[in-house]
C-alpha cells in the first residue's frame, strides 16, 4: 500500500460524480444525439479511460490516509485548495473507516463519498448519509458499466446500427476496439460477473449495518442486479457487434461451463441468458445466406478468417468435460451444429477445419438426445424477459428456421420418430396397458420450441410471417429483420402443412399449440384460418383432423351426446349443480381445449376469420358453444368456450346474437320466481358450489371477459324485456357482489388467482363508468309491461348505478378503498409476492374508478339537482376523507397520494393519483391536504419526494399523432411518466390560489406553519431542506441552459416548459409567495438574467410541429410576465444592481444583427448603447398573420348537420381557447354513420369514412389555429408588459436617455411596420394599439418635463432630424416621427369605420403625438438656472417646423382622414367621439391653411354639431340628476372645446355664429337648471380641486356643462372683437335667456371660496365684461324700445350693470382674497400650488369687475347724453374704520372710497406676490444647494408623498412645482398690476370730474346737473340722511323701470360741504407715498416688457388734479 498523504476534496466524489457525468455524457450522445456531445464525450473517454480498463476497480486502500483520518478530529484534514484544515468529527471518522473496509476503498475516496451522500440526503427521505453512501457507490459503478454498454451499442457491428454520426460510430468503435483487443475486457467482464452475488453482497453489507428499510434494501438489490445484468449485457453486445475471437469464445465457454442456476424456478436467470444468447451470436453464420459475394464477411467473422476458430470450439464443446447444465451443454451443441451445417453449404475458406465441420449431424443428434430442445424451450424462451430483447427473438428465430431448413431429414427423422411412439403409445392404451416411459418426443419438442417461440410478441416483430406464403393471397409486408428469400418461406410453409398430415392423436394439441402462436397477427391469423378450411375441402368426406370441418363437427356431436346423457338423467336436474365428465377423457379435454383456443386466437385476430366463421350454416360453432357450455362439462373447458365466445363477441353483428343467445341460455340466471332466494342453476351456482370448492375460478373470469367484451357495444335496451326488469343490473350485480364484494373471502389454490379474479371484475366496472355519460332520462323511472301482465320498471343504466354507489357510503366504495389499501400495504413490503401484477393492476383499476366518477361528478350533481331524483349521494371528495375502518384514520386520500411515491414501478398509478388529487382541488370542496399529509414528517417528506421525482422524470414528451386525437390507445410508459408531470404540475397551479397555506405551498417548499410570506426558501441541504416541486422545476428550466441555447426542456418536453413557466409565474405573482420566490430565484438561481441571456430561443418549425409553437408562445408569454414583475419589484425595492443587469441584457445590441427594419434617419440618432435587439428580437418571433383551413367540401355528408355536431362540440380548453372537442366529434359522426341504413351506404362507406376523416383533419387545424392564435396574444401580451414595465417602472438612470428614446421609436416603428402587413389578424394588432398609446404617452408625459431626459434627448434628436431634413423638398418629411405619424394614420385609414376599440386607441396614440410639439418645445417654461421666460426662437421656429411637418403629414391623406375623423365625431360611440372630437381640436389648432376648417364648414360638419346640441339637451338635463349617465357630459365637453377651437379664427367664429350656436344655446334648457349651492360650509359640494369620488356632484355636473358654454362665448367675443355687433347682441341675448340663473350666479357668490366657484364667476364676469359693455347697446340703453323682447334685455342691462358694479366691494379687496385663501388653507392644508391658483382666479374676477366699471365708464363717455360717474365722491371706505358691509345696498350708489381701498390692497398684494416670487426663483436657481431637510419641507408644501422617492425624483419634482408655482406666481402680478391700473384711472376720471364740475355747481348753486334729461329728473328721489338715493326697485310703477339704467349711476348729487371734503380726503389718501408705490410697482412690472408706461401718466394727472384741489 502507498502511504500518500495528498489533500483531499469535498467538491467532487471520484467514485461516483465523475462516472454520473460520464454516462449523462454518453446518454445524450448516444440517444439525444445532441449536437455538442461529440467533444465532450472524447474529452471524458480520454479522462477517464482508466477506469474503463480497470473496471470496478476501487482506489486502494492507504495507510497513511488511514493514519490521517484517525488524527482528524484533533489535528484536521488539509482540503484540496485550502491552506487551513478542517477538522472532522469522530462519527464521520467511524464511518469512513467501515466504508473503506466493506468496499475495500480508498480512505479518502470512502470519505468523499460520505461527504457526497451528506449533499444528496434530500434526494433519499429518511436515510443517513451512511446509506446514501452505499446506494452511490452501487450507481457509480452502474454507470461505468452503463456507459460502456451504450459505446459498445453505439459502435460499428455486422448485427445492428444505431444511424448515429459517423464520428461518433467510430469514436466508439475505436474506443471499445482498444479495450477488448488490447485490455483484455471480455475475460474481465466474464469475472466480474461470475464474482458478483447479491446473496454474499447483502451477508456483508448486513455486517457492517449498511441496510437499512425494506426500501434501501430493495434499492440496493435492483441496483447491484443491474450492475450484473449490464456486465452480461456488454458481453452480449461485443458479441453480436464485434463477433469474438477463438479465445474470447473459448473463455465464454469455459464460463457457462461452469455457471450454475440460482434461481428458486430452477431457470437459468437474465444475467446468464445474455451470456448464453452472446455464445449463439458469437456462432451466427446466418449472414452467409443472404449475402451473394462472401468475401467481405470473412474478415468480420473470426469463425471464417481464423482456421483454428471451428477445431478449437469443436474440441471443446465435444470433449468429455462435464457441465454444470447439462441442457445448456447440449443447447450450445444445438446451435453449434446448426453453424457447421451453414458452413458446409457455403465454401468460406480452405483452411477450414473440414472434419469437425462434417461433423455437424453427429454434434445434432448428441444435442438432440441430450434434451436440447427441452433447454430452449424451458430455460431460455420461457425466461420472463426473453421476448422482451429483440436480438434474442430473432436469434431463436434463426436457429429454429435453419434448423427446419437446412436439415429436413432430420425433422422428417424426428416426425416419424414421433409417429412411431405415438402409434405405441395407442397400442399400449388399447390394450389397457402403461404407455412405456421412455419413449423420445422430440418432435413433439420441437413443435412446442416453435409453439412457446411465437407465442408472444409484445415488440411485434412478426416473424411468425415467415412461416406463411399461400399462393392465393399476397404476402403481406412484415417487419422482418432481414428480407426472406421465398424458397425459405416456402419451405417453412411447407413444414407447417406436412407436420398436419395425418397428425397422430399424441402430437395433435402440441401441433395445434404451434398453429396458435403463429396466428398471433392478422395476416398469420388470415393464413391459418386459410390452412384449416383447405384442410377439410381437400379431404372431402374424410377430412383431416386439423380442419374446421373436423373441429366444429366434433364439437357438435360432443354437444349432441352430452345433450343426450343430460335428458336420460334428469329433465329436472339443474345442470350446473353437478359436472359429470361423461363421455370426455382427459385426452379429448386437452384436443378440445387447444381447438378453442386456436379458435379464439384466430378469430380474435382476423375479423374475416370471424365472420366467416359465424356465418357458416354447417359449423355454426356460437351454437355449439352456447349448447356444449349449457352440457355437464368440466369448468376448464367452459371456461374456454366463454372466451372463444368473448373473441367472437368483438364484432358488433356477433356480439348481438349473443345476447339474446346469453338471455335466453340463462348462463347467469337473470329470471327468479317470487321468493326465490337462492339459485338453483346457472354460474351462479357454479361458482358458490364447484369453483369455490375447488379453489380456483376460471369459469368466473370467463365469464366476465365475455360480458367485458358484449359491452363493447351499447347493451341492448330491452335485454331481458317481458321476463324481468330490461336491462344490465343481474349482469352488473353478480359481478359486483357474487364475485368482487367476496374476493378476499375465498379460498385460492393459486394466490394469484385472487388478484386475477378481482382484476377481471373490476375491469368490467370500469368500463361502464368510462362509456356512461349523465343524461335525464336516468333520474327518471321508466315503466315497461311484463309478459305475463303488470307493469316493471327499467334497470338503470349500469353507469349511472355505479356512480350513485361511487358517491355514497357504499359496499362498492367501501371495497373500492379496501383494495387500495390493501394495495399500498402489500407494496410497502418491497417483496415480490404471487399475484402482485395483477394486484397492482386492480389498485389502478380502483383509482380509475374514482377518478372517472370524480370527472363526470359535477354534470351528474347538477343533473341530480334540476330533476330532483329521490337519490341522496354525496361528493366524491367528502366520502374520501372519512374514516378506515381498518386503520381508524382518514387516510384513504393519503393511501391514493402514496401511490405517487411508488412511481418508478408504477407509473400509470401514479398518474391516476395525481389526477384524482387535481380533480380534488379543483372541486368546490376544499379538502385539507395539510393536516392529511403532515400527520407525521416522515410521510410527509416521501410524499414531497414523489412529487419530486414524478417531475424529474426525464422522458421526452412524445408529439401527437392524428390519430391519437380520437382514438384510445395504450400509452407507453414514457407517455405515462411525461402525463404525469404535466398533471403534478397543473395539480399545482390548480392549489396555488388555494387559502394558504394549501397543497401547493407544502410541495413547493415553503413554510406552513407560519405566515408563507416569511418563508426562506433554501437550495436542497441547506439546513435539512428537502428537495422541493420548487427545485425540480427550477431544475427543469434551466437543465441544459447556456447563454447560446435554451434549456433542453424547450425542445425535449415543450409541454413540461410551458407549465413550469406558469408556475414560475404564478409564485412570482402570489401576494403570498411572490417576495420568497423571487428572492429566491435571484439569490440563488438567478433565473431571469440566465434565461434572457438566450432569448429568443430559436422557433419550432411550424410545419412539423404546430403544437411546439403553440407552446413555445406560451412559455416565452410566462417567463416574459415573470420578468416584467421582477423587474418592477427590483425597481421599487430600489435593487438597481439587478435591475440594471436585467435592463442591461434587454437593450443588449451585441447578440445578433437588428431584426427590423429601421429607416436610416433612426440610426443617426445620437445612441451610446446601440440598437436594442434583444428586446425587439422578441417581438420579431411573434408572427401577426395567421392561416385558417379552407372550409371542408363534402359531398355525401350534409355540410349544416356537420357544422351543427362541431358547434355541438365545442368546449374551453385549459388556456380559455375555444376549441371543438376531435374526440367527441369522431364519436359522433360515428354514432350518425352508424344509424344510417346499411344497404344505403354500399358502395359508398368508404368514401363517407374519407369525409369524416376529412372533416377531422380540418377541426384539428381549427383547433391548432385558435389555439396559435390565442399563444401569440400571450406572448405579445408578456412582452408588452415588459416593455411597458422597462419605460415606466425602471429607474430612469438604468437606461441611457438615448437608449430609452431609441426603444420607443424602434418599437413604435416595428409594430406599425407589422400591424400594415396585408395579412395581419385584428385579432392580433388590437393589443398593439394599446402597447402604441402606452408608449407615446409615455413619450409625451416625459417630454413634459425640462428636467427629463428623455425629453432632451428628444429635442436634440428632433432638432436634429429637422436639420438632416431641410436639404429635402418642400413637403417631404421622412423623420423617424413622421414615419411613426404615417403607420398610425395608414392603419386608422385601414381599419375604417370598424372596430372601435382599436381606433380609439389610434386616436389617443395620435393625440399624444400631436401634443409633443407643445411639449418638447414649451412657449414659456421655468427651470432652475432661469426664471420663467419665452423659449428662445431656434425652439419656436423648430417647434413651427414640427407642427408644419405633422400637419402636411395628416393633410396629405386629403379627405379620407378627415372624414373619417369628421363622421366618428358626428355618429361614432361616445369615446370615439370625444376623441375624435379632440383630434379635430388639435388639427384645428395647429392647421395654419384652415383646411380642416374649410372641409367642416363646406360638410356640413360645423352646423351639425351646433345642431346636435339641441338634441343633447334632454340628455345634459338628465346629467343633472342623482347618478347620471357622464357619457353625454364628456361628449357635450369634448364638442365645445371644439367648437371653441374653431372660435380661435374669426372664419371659425363666423361659422359657428351663422350656425346659430348662441340661439341653440339660448333655447337649452340645462343652463337654466343650476342646482341651489349649500348654506353650510362644511357640507359644501364643491371641492378645491375635485372630489374624491369619481363620479362629480350634481353642481360639478352642472358647472361642467356651464364652463364650455361661457369658453365658447369669450372665444367668439376675442376672435370677432368688440365692434363685432351682431356677435355682441347674439351674446347678450344669450346671457338674457338665461338671466335669472346667471343672476344667480352674480348674487350668489358671495359666499364662494372654493376653486370652481371661483372660476365659474370669473368666466362670467368675463364674458360680460366683454360683451356687456358694447357700444351699441349701451346707446340702446337711452333710446326708447323698440319692441318688448328690447324692452326686456335692455332691462336685463341695467340689472346686469348694477349687479357687476357693486360686486367690486366684495371682490376687490384684501378681506375677500384671505377668506378665499384661509378657506382653501383650511380644506387643503400645505397645498401651495391649490392655494395659488385660488388667489389667481380671485384676482382675475377682481381684474374683470374693476375692467368692467372701466369700460362702462370709456363707453359712457362717449355718450355725450350720459354721465361719467359711477361713483359717489366719497372716501369713507378709505378711512381706517371698518364699513359694515350689510350697509351697503346693492342699489345704492358705490363710494369712490371703494375703489381706492381696491387699489391700495392690490398693490400691497402685489408687493408681497413679488417678494414670494422672488423667493422661490431663489430657490428654484440654488436648488442643488438645498439640504435634505429643505428639500422635504419643500415637496411638503406641495403635499407630495416623497418617502419612497429618491433625491434626484425629489429635487425634479420641486423644480416641477417650483416652475408651476412661478407661472401662477407672474399671471398674478399681470393681474394685480392691470387692477391697479385700471383702478387708477377710475380714480383720475372720478377726481378729474368732481374738481372741474364743482366750480359749476357751486357758481350755479345747483345741486343737479344742468345736462340731466327730463326722464331722469323725473325719476329722481330725495336724498337719505347718509347722503345716498332710494333705490330704483322702491319705486313704484312699472314705468320707471327705464330709469333703472346706467343714467342712474352717471350724474351725483353733491353739495359744497361735501364736496371740500372729498377733495381733503383725495389729497390725504391720494398721498404722495402711495402715487410712489404706484410708480415703484410700474417700474417693476415693465422692467422686462417694452411697453408704454401708461400709469406714470395718469399719475401724473393725478398729482395735478390733487395740486389743484388744494388751492383756492
Amino acid at each position: 500500500m502507498s502511504t500518500s498523504t495528498s489533500p483531499f476534496t469535498t467538491s467532487e466524489c471520484r467514485i461516483w460524480e465523475p462516472f454520473k457525468e460520464l454516462l449523462e455524457t454518453v446518454e445524450s450522445a448516444v440517444k439525444k444525439q445532441t449536437s455538442d456531445s461529440f467533444n465532450n464525450l472524447d474529452e471524458l473517454l480520454r479522462k477517464y479511460k482508466t477506469h474503463f480498463i480497470n473496471l470496478l476497480t476501487n482506489p486502494p486502500k492507504d495507510v497513511g490516509q488511514r493514519q490521517q483520518l484517525e488524527k482528524a478530529e484533533t489535528e484536521g484534514l488539509q482540503l484540496e485548495g485550502e491552506t487551513s484544515r478542517k477538522q472532522i468529527a469522530k462519527s464521520l471518522v467511524d464511518e469512513v473507516l467501515i466504508v473503506s473496509d466493506l468496499f475495500n476503498l480508498n480512505e479518502f475516496a470512502a470519505l468523499e463519498l460520505l461527504c457526497a451522500g451528506d449533499v444528496q440526503r434530500p434526494r433519499f427521505p429518511g436515510l443517513p448519509r451512511g446509506l446514501v453512501a452505499v446506494l452511490l457507490y452501487y450507481d457509480g459503478r452502474k454507470c461505468v458499466v452503463a456507459g460502456l454498454r451504450h459505446l459498445l451499442q453505439a459502435r460499428y457491428g455486422v448485427t445492428w446500427s444505431l444511424g448515429l454520426d459517423t464520428g461518433l460510430s467510430d469514436l466508439a468503435t475505436t474506443f471499445t476496439d482498444d479495450l477488448f483487443d488490447n485490455h483484455n475486457m471480455l475475460e474481465k467482464l466474464l469475472q466480474l460477473i461470475a464474482t458478483h452475488n447479491l446473496d454474499e453482497e447483502f451477508i456483508k453489507l448486513r455486517k457492517d449495518r449498511a441496510l437499512g428499510s425494506e426500501k434501501h434494501r430493495r434499492q440496493v438489490s435492483d441496483v447491484y442486479t443491474e450492475i450484473r445484468q449490464t456486465l452480461a449485457d456488454c458481453v452480449f453486445c461485443v458479441s453480436c457487434q464485434k463477433p469474438l475471437t477463438r479465445l474470447q469464445t473459448l473463455k465464454l465457454i469455459q464460463h457457462l461451463r461452469v455457471m450454475e442456476v440460482n434461481t428458486a424456478s430452477g431457470r437459468v436467470d437474465d444475467t446468464q441468458l445474455a451470456l448464453i444468447m452472446a455464445l449463439f451470436y458469437s456462432f451466427n453464420v446466418t449472414e452467409l445466406e443472404r449475402t451473394v459475394d462472401i468475401e467481405p464477411l470473412i474478415e468480420k467473422y473470426p469463425i471464417l478468417s481464423d482456421s483454428t476458430f471451428v477445431g478449437s470450439v469443436h474440441q471443446q464443446l465435444m470433449s468429455d468435460t462435464s457441465w454444470s447444465l447439462p441442457g445448456l451443454r447440449a443447447a450450445v451443441q444445438f446451435c453449434w451444429a446448426l453453424t457447421l451445417r451453414t458452413l458446409s453449404l457455403y465454401s468460406v475458406s480452405t483452411h477450414q477445419d473440414n472434419e469437425s465441420i462434417e461433423q455437424y449431424e453427429t454434434v445434432r443428434d448428441t444435442a438432440i438426445d441430450n434434451a436440447a430442445l427441452e433447454f430452449l424451450r424451458d430455460h431460455i424462451i420461457s425466461n420472463r424477459s426473453f421476448h422482451s430483447e429483440e436480438f434474442y427473438v430473432r436469434r431463436m428465430h434463426d436457429m429454429v428456421c435453419d434448423f427446419i431448413i437446412n436439415m429436413p431429414i432430420k425433422v422428417k427423422e424426428l416426425r416419424n420418430r414421433g409417429e412411431e411412439a405415438a402409434r405405441l403409445i395407442m397400442a399400449h392404451i388399447h390394450e389397457g396397458l402403461e404407455p412405456p416411459s421412455q419413449l423420445r418426443c422430440d418432435f413433439e419438442n420441437l413443435l412446442k420450441v416453435i409453439s412457446s417461440l411465437y407465442s408472444e410478441d409484445p415488440l411485434h416483430l412478426e416473424l411468425a410471417h415467415d412461416y406463411w406464403a399461400s399462393p392465393e393471397s399476397p404476402l403481406s409486408p412484415s417487419a422482418t429483420y432481414h428480407p426472406r428469400p421465398q424458397q425459405r418461406k416456402m419451405a417453412l410453409c411447407k413444414f407447417v402443412r406436412q407436420s398436419g398430415d395425418q397428425v397422430p392423436p399424441s402430437l395433435y394439441v402440441a401441433y395445434v399449440h404451434m398453429l396458435q402462436s403463429l396466428s398471433t397477427t392478422h395476416h398469420s391469423a388470415y393464413h391459418c384460418h386459410h390452412l384449416l378450411q383447405t384442410n377439410g375441402k381437400q379431404s372431402g368426406a374424410n377430412c383431416t383432423t386439423v380442419s374446421w370441418d373436423h373441429f366444429f363437427f366434433a364439437v357438435n356431436q360432443y354437444y349432441v351426446n352430452l345433450r343426450q346423457y343430460s335428458a336420460d338423467m334428469s329433465d329436472m336436474q339443474p345442470v350446473y349443480r353437478h359436472s359429470h365428465n361423461k363421455g370426455i377423457s382427459p385426452q379429448e379435454l386437452e384436443g378440445l381445449v387447444s381447438i378453442l383456443q386456436l379458435t379464439r386466437t384466430i378469430v380474435d385476430k382476423s375479423e374475416m376469420s370471424r365472420v366467416c366463421l359465424s356465418e357458416n350454416p354447417q359449423w355454426m360453432p356460437v351454437v355449439n358453444l352456447f349448447g356444449l357450455l349449457s352440457c355437464s362439462v368440466p369448468t376448464l373447458l367452459k371456461a374456454e368456450i366463454l372466451l372463444t365466445l368473448s373473441s367472437f363477441a368483438k364484432s358488433p353483428e356477433i356480439a348481438a346474437t349473443l345476447w339474446q343467445t346469453l338471455e335466453l341460455s340463462q348462463i347467469l340466471q337473470t329470471m327468479t320466481t317470487v321468493g326465490q332466494t337462492t339459485y338453483t342453476s346457472g354460474i351462479q351456482v357454479e361458482l358458490n358450489e364447484i369453483e369455490a370448492r375447488n379453489e380456483t375460478y376460471p369459469m368466473t373470469r370467463a365469464f366476465i371477459v365475455l360480458v367485458t367484451t358484449l359491452t363493447d357495444i351499447p347493451i341492448p335496451v330491452n335485454l331481458g324485456a317481458g321476463y324481468r326488469s330490461p336491462g344490465f343490473e343481474p349482469y352488473m350485480a353478480f359481478v359486483r357482489d357474487d364475485v368482487l364484494m367476496k374476493f378476499n373471502t375465498r379460498a385460492y389454490v393459486d394466490p394469484a388467482e385472487k388478484w386475477r379474479l378481482t382484476e377481471t371484475a373490476l375491469t368490467l366496472l370500469h368500463k361502464l363508468i368510462v362509456q356512461h355519460e349523465s343524461c335525464v332520462e336516468d333520474f327518471h323511472d321508466q315503466k315497461v309491461e311484463m309478459s305475463g301482465g303488470g307493469t316493471r320498471v327499467r334497470s338503470k343504466p349500469p353507469g349511472h348505478t355505479l356512480n350513485v354507489q361511487m358517491l355514497t357510503d357504499s359496499p362498492l366504495l367501501r371495497k373500492v378503498l379496501y383494495i387500495l389499501d390493501e394495495a399500498v400495504r402489500l407494496l410497502e413490503t418491497y417483496s415480490n409476492f404471487p399475484g402482485k401484477k395483477h394486484m397492482d393492476k386492480c389498485a389502478l383499476l380502483c383509482l380509475r374508478m374514482i377518478e372517472n366518477v370524480l370527472e363526470q361528478e359535477e354534470m351528474f350533481m347538477s343533473l341530480l339537482r334540476q330533476h330532483g331524483a329521490g337519490v341522496l349521494v354525496s361528493p366524491l371528495e367528502q366520502l374520501l376523507v372519512g374514516v378506515n375502518f381498518r386503520t381508524g384514520k382518514a387516510d384513504h386520500l393519503l393511501n391514493i397520494t402514496k401511490f405517487v411515491c411508488y412511481n418508478a414501478q408504477l407509473a400509470e398509478h401514479a398518474l391516476s393519483a395525481v389526477r384524482i388529487l387535481c380533480l380534488i382541488s379543483q372541486s368546490s370542496t376544499r379538502v385539507d391536504f395539510i393536516t392529511m399529509f403532515s400527520h407525521s414528517k416522515v410521510s410527509c417528506s416521501e410524499l414531497q419526494h414523489g412529487f419530486v421525482q414524478c417531475l424529474e422524470a426525464e422522458q421526452s414528451e412524445r408529439p401527437t399523432n392524428f390519430d391519437d386525437l380520437f382514438e384510445e390507445r395504450e400509452k407507453g410508459e414514457s407517455e405515462v411518466r411525461c402525463e404525469t408531470r404535466q398533471s403534478v404540475l397543473t395539480m399545482l397551479l390548480c392549489t396555488l390560489n388555494h387559502p394558504a397555506p394549501n397543497l401547493a405551498h407544502l410541495l413547493l417548499g415553503f413554510d406552513i406553519w407560519k405566515p408563507v410570506m416569511k418563508t426562506v426558501l433554501q437550495e436542497p441541504g441547506v439546513l435539512d431542506t428537502p428537495r422541493t416541486c420548487l427545485h425540480s422545476i427550477l431544475a427543469i428550466v434551466g437543465g441544459g441552459l447556456t447563454p447560446s441555447d435554451g434549456p433542453v426542456c424547450l425542445r425535449d418536453m415543450p409541454q413540461t416548459a410551458e407549465l413550469c413557466y406558469r408556475i414560475v409565474y404564478s409564485l412570482c405573482c402570489n401576494v403570498n409567495t411572490s417576495a420568497p420566490t423571487m428572492t429566491f430565484l435571484r439569490s440563488t438561481h438567478d433565473l431571469f438574467h440566465q434565461h434572457l441571456s438566450y432569448l429568443p430561443p430559436p422557433l419550432p418549425a411550424a410545419h412539423v410541429d404546430l403544437r411546439g409553437l403553440v407552446l413555445y408562445h406560451y412559455q416565452q408569454s410566462w417567463l416574459l410576465k415573470a420578468l416584467a414583475v421582477e423587474l418592477r419589484v427590483t425597481s421599487l425595492n430600489k435593487q438597481r444592481s439587478h435591475t440594471q443587469r436585467l435592463v442591461s441584457l434587454l437593450l443588449d445590441d451585441g447578440v445578433a444583427e437588428s431584426r427590423s427594419p429601421l429607416i436610416s434617419a433612426v440610426e443617426r440618432a445620437p445612441t451610446a448603447g446601440g440598437v436594442p435587439r434583444k428586446i425587439l428580437a422578441l417581438l420579431d418571433v411573434i408572427e401577426f398573420t395567421q392561416e385558417f383551413p379552407a372550409p371542408f367540401q363534402l359531398n355525401q355528408l350534409d355540410p349544416g348537420a356537420v357544422n351543427a355536431l362541431i358547434d355541438r362540440c365545442e368546449t374551453n380548453n385549459s388556456y380559455g381557447v375555444v376549441i371543438c372537442d376531435v374526440r367527441l366529434l369522431h364519436q359522433l359522426l360515428t354514432n350518425e354513420i352508424a344509424a344510417l341504413n346499411v344497404s344505403a351506404m354500399t358502395g359508398q362507406s368508404k368514401v363517407i369514412m374519407s369525409e369524416v376523416r376529412a372533416v377531422l383533419e380540418n377541426v384539428v387545424l381549427q383547433n391548432q389555429a385558435r389555439e396559435l392564435l390565442h399563444s401569440k396574444q400571450k406572448m405579445f401580451d408578456g412582452w408588452r408588459q415588459v416593455v411597458e414595465t422597462l419605460l415606466t417602472s425602471c429607474p430612469a438612470d438604468t437606461v441611457f436617455k438615448q437608449d430609452r428614446l431609441t426603444i420607443i421609436i424602434h418599437t413604435l416603428q416595428t409594430l406599425l411596420s407589422k400591424v400594415l402587413e396585408a395579412d395581419s389578424l385584428p385579432e392580433l394588432t388590437s393589443p398593439v394599439s394599446g402597447v402604441i398609446l402606452t408608449l407615446l404617452a409615455f413619450l409625451r408625459q416625459s417630454s413634459l418635463s425640462d428636467q427629463s431626459d428623455l425629453s432632451q434627448s428628444l429635442r436634440q434628436f428632433i432638432t436634429s432630424e429637422l436639420s438632416a431634413n431641410q436639404s429635402m423638398p418642400h413637403g417631404v418629411a421622412v423623420t423617424p416621427l413622421q414615419t411613426i405619424l404615417r403607420g398610425i394614420i395608414e392603419w386608422m385609414l385601414k381599419l375604417g369605420s370598424g372596430l372601435q376599440r382599436i381606433r380609439v386607441n389610434l386616436y389617443t396614440s395620435l393625440l399624444y403625438f400631436l401634443n409633443l410639439a407643445d411639449s418638447i418645445y414649451p412657449r414659456g417654461r421655468g427651470t432652475a438656472d432661469n426664471t420663467a421666460t419665452d423659449v428662445s426662437p431656434m425652439s419656436r421656429t423648430n417647434q413651427d417646423r414640427l407642427i408644419s411637418d405633422n400637419m402636411d403629414t395628416v393633410l396629405s391623406y386629403g379627405e379620407n382622414l378627415l372624414q373619417l375623423l369628421c363622421s366618428d365625431a358626428c355618429d361614432g360611440h361616445s369615446v370615439a367621439k370625444m376623441l375624435s372630437m379632440s383630434l379635430l381640436d388639435c388639427v384645428l389648432k395647429a392647421d395654419r391653411t384652415q383646411t380642416l376648417l374649410n372641409f367642416m364648414v363646406k360638410r356640413g360638419y360645423i352646423r351639425h354639431l351646433v345642431t346636435s346640441l339641441s338634441t343633447d339637451d334632454p340628455v345634459l338635463q338628465l346629467s343633472l340628476q342623482p347618478s347620471p349617465d357622464l357619457r353625454a357630459v364628456y361628449v357635450y365637453e369634448s364638442k365645445m372645446a371644439l367648437l371653441v377651437q374653431t372660435c380661435h379664427s374669426s372664419t371659425g367664429a363666423n361659422a359657428v355664429i351663422q350656425a346659430g350656436i348662441l340661439a341653440v344655446l339660448s333655447n337649452c334648457v340645462y343652463i337654466d337648471l343650476r342646482p341651489e349651492p349649500s348654506d353650510d360650509r362644511s357640507a359644501q359640494a364643491d371641492t378645491v380641486v375635485h372630489t374624491d369620488s369619481f363620479i362629480p356632484s350634481t353642481t360639478d355636473c352642472y358647472r361642467q356643462l356651464l364652463f364650455p358654454a361661457l369658453k365658447l362665448c369669450l372665444a367668439i367675443l376675442t376672435s370677432l372683437g368688440s365692434q363685432h355687433t351682431e356677435c355682441t347682441q347674439q351674446v347678450v341675448q344669450f346671457l338674457a335667456a338665461h338671466s335669472e340663473t346667471f343672476m344667480s350666479v352674480l348674487r350668489g357668490q358671495q359666499r364662494a371660496c372654493s376653486l370652481q366657484s371661483l372660476q365659474e364667476l370669473s368666466l362670467l364676469t368675463g364674458v360680460i365684461l366683454r360683451s356687456a359693455t358694447h357700444s351699441s347697446l349701451l346707446s340702446g340703453i337711452e333710446d326708447e324700445p323698440s319692441s318688448n323682447a328690447d324692452f326686456e334685455v335692455m332691462a336685463f342691462l341695467s340689472r346686469l350693470h348694477r349687479v357687476m358694479i357693486n360686486l367690486l366691494p366684495h371682490f376687490c379687496t384684501a378681506a375677500f382674497w384671505n377668506k378665499v385663501t384661509t378657506a382653501v388653507d383650511s380644506m387643503y392644508p400645505s397645498n401651495k400650488c391649490v392655494m395659488e391658483t385660488v388667489l389667481q382666479n380671485a384676482l382675475q374676477i377682481s381684474f374683470n369687475v374693476v375692467s368692467f366699471c372701466r369700460s362702462l365708464l370709456c363707453q359712457g363717455g362717449t355718450r355725450k347724453s350720459l354721465g361719467i360717474v359711477l361713483f359717489n365722491a366719497n372716501l369713507l371706505e378709505a378711512s381706517p374704520q371698518e364699513i359694515t358691509r350689510d350697509n351697503v345696498s346693492v342699489y345704492r350708489p358705490i363710494n369712490l372710497g371703494v375703489v381706492f381701498t381696491c387699489l391700495k390692497d392690490t398693490l400691497n398684494i402685489y408687493t408681497k406676490i413679488h417678494t414670494d416670487s422672488n423667493h422661490s426663483q431663489r430657490k428654484l436657481d440654488y436648488i442643488h444647494d438645498l439640504s435634505a431637510d429643505e428639500m422635504t419641507q419643500l415637496l411638503g408644501q406641495f403635499s407630495v408623498q416623497h418617502d419612497k422617492l429618491s433625491s434626484s425624483q425629489q429635487r425634479h419634482l420641486v423644480i416641477k412645482h417650483l416652475n408651476s408655482l412661478l407661472k401662477i406666481k407672474k399671471q398674478q402680478l399681470n393681474l394685480c398690476y392691470d387692477i391697479v391700473d385700471n383702478c387708477l384711472f377710475l380714480l383720475w376720471k372720478h377726481l378729474e370730474y368732481y374738481f372741474t364740475q364743482s366750480r359749476a355747481i357751486s357758481s350755479t348753486g345747483s345741486a343737479f346737473n344742468t345736462q340731466t334729461p327730463a326722464s331722469a329728473r323725473r325719476g329722481r328721489k330725495p336724498r337719505a340722511l347718509d347722503g345716498s338715493t332710494a333705490p330704483a326697485n322702491e319705486m313704484s310703477g312699472t314705468d320707471d323701470m327705464c330709469d333703472s339704467s346706467l343714467s342712474y349711476w352717471s350724474r351725483s348729487l353733491i353739495n359744497p360741504e361735501d364736496l371740500i371734503q372729498f377733495r381733503m380726503d383725495a389729497v390725504s389718501c391720494l398721498n404722495e407715498t402711495l402715487l410712489r408705490r404706484i410708480t415703484e410697482a410700474e417700474q417693476m412690472h415693465n422692467k422686462e416688457r417694452n411697453r408704454i408706461p401708461f400709469t406714470g401718466a395718469v399719475v401724473k394727472q393725478v398729482r395735478r388734479l390733487l395740486h389743484s384741489g388744494i388751492s383756492p
